[in-house]
């Protein structure tokens, strides 16, 4: 199966999209539901997702087996929910000053990592090992957070670094192979790139 458009997390202005799976073999696509920011499960069975609700968010899986939809028990709120194993969940509070994780057996919520700083930005890394944030306010950096002992370690700092903005999901970040993080830095228009290729 393809993953769906829209894997980057959503913030309050950004509008929920319209998530289809397709077989590899072709055919028509169906429909998952409305939301944002889908991760797969370890297995590729399920999909967890955010989808709009009458307030704001909540966070849901999709067992694609089957198309049934489950909202996460106390999920009002939170954003951008993603597999860090197989049972278990993070997503980000609505106010994107910690991120709190889910337990799929037990059904319960606990505090992740929290942060004086909002966290504009997160994403995990390739190898799975770490989660990477980025902290907004006059003082921005990129932190990263080992996923199995929650160990937070800052990596850079931003305060100098003019970063391209989405103007709908602000700075994009994203990590390397070897796990560095990775941003595009903004130079403005006054330079041309000629390159050449092979």
């Amino acid at each position: 199966m393809l993953l769906p458009r829209g894997g980057i997390p959503p913030i309050a202005r950004r509008r929920s999209r319209l998530a289809l799976v397709v077989s590899r073999d072709g055919g028509t696509p169906r429909k998952l539901g409305q939301g944002a920011a889908p991760d797969w499960s370890a297995d590729g069975n399920s999909l967890a997702m955010t989808m709009p609700t009458k307030n704001f968010y909540s966070g849901s899986v999709i067992d694609l087996r089957n198309g049934k939809v489950s909202e996460l028990s106390d999920s009002e709120g939170t954003i951008a929910p993603w597999f860090t194993s197989q049972d278990t969940l993070v997503a980000a509070s609505q106010d994107q000053n910690k991120f709190r994780q889910f337990d799929l057996r037990s059904g319960k919520w606990s505090d992740f990592v929290t942060s004086k700083d909002k966290l504009v930005n997160w994403i995990v890394s390739p190898d799975g090992e770490y989660l990477f944030n980025e902290t907004g306010g006059n003082d921005p950096r990129v932190f990263r957070v080992r996923l199995s002992d929650r160990s937070v370690e800052e990596v850079a700092r931003l305060n100098e670094i003019r970063v391209v903005e989405d103007p709908y999901i602000g700075p994009k970040l994203n990590v390397a192979p070897d796990n560095s993080p990775l941003l595009t830095r903004d130079v403005g228009t006054q330079e041309v790139y000629s390159i050449s290729l092979k």
